[in-house]
């Protein structure tokens, strides 16, 4: 295509349903269209109206999304925040049961954390059973939305119906007002758990203490 000069350049706006103007309404090259409701501009080249802005179109053409290394999670689901505070006696357990939902397309990517004022040790494992008695109230995070979680969680101090510990993902110790983080330092390790299967975050303190259960994950669900 040659280089042309604009001397005149006409400009239109209305909404992406609407038809653009062509060449027999008298639409001169060079003529820019505005879709109101989506945000991108048209220019017309004598016979057709191509996109100038944004010049990419992540959903209508395809690009591959990129974003800095540091930020390397992207997830399209809904976000929610699961917490627990409790006090323990020295020599007692706290347990939290987490059951994902059976669908077979169900992908949940989970961090969690225990704060902890005392020493103990704390476990992370799956298995086919058991059971505690409350259930722990999950929040949606976008709060302009009213979802409900797939995935429920409980907690207690007796695990019930326990046939065998199962596998066993995550183990340690924690220190004298230390924080621990289930999965990785400082939270940053991401488990991305399997569909109707039961989980639990188990610790045993060796003193009386205060200590603080934090679940937050995003439910991809098909």
């Amino acid at each position: 295509m040659a280089v042309k000069y604009i001397a005149a350049r006409q400009n239109y706006s209305g909404l992406a349903a609407d038809t653009k103007p062509i060449t027999t309404a008298g639409v001169l090259v060079g003529a820019i269209f505005h879709e109101t409701d989506t945000g991108f501009s048209y220019q017309f080249n004598g016979s057709a109206w191509g996109k100038v802005f944004p010049a990419i179109d992540v959903a209508g053409d395809g690009a591959l999304l990129t974003i800095h290394p540091r930020m390397h999670k992207i997830h399209e689901g809904q976000h929610f925040t699961a917490v627990h505070r409790e006090v323990l006696g020295a020599g007692s357990a706290t347990h939290i049961v987490l059951n994902t939902p059976a669908s077979a397309v169900a992908t949940i990517h989970m961090l969690a954390t225990l704060e902890a004022g005392a020493a103990g040790w704390y476990t992370f494992s799956e298995t086919t059973s058991g059971t505690v008695g409350t259930i722990i109230q999950s929040y949606d995070n976008n709060r302009t939305t009213a979802n409900t979680s797939e995935v429920i969680i409980s907690h207690g101090s007796v695990l019930v119906g326990v046939t065998s510990v199962g596998t066993i993902f995550d183990i340690g110790i924690t220190g004298l007002l230390g924080t621990t983080s289930l999965g990785g330092i400082s939270g940053d390790q991401e488990w991305v758990l399997n569909h109707s299967t039961r989980y639990i975050f188990q610790f045993l303190a060796s003193a009386a203490t205060a200590v603080n259960w934090g679940l937050y994950y995003v439910e991809e669900l098909a």
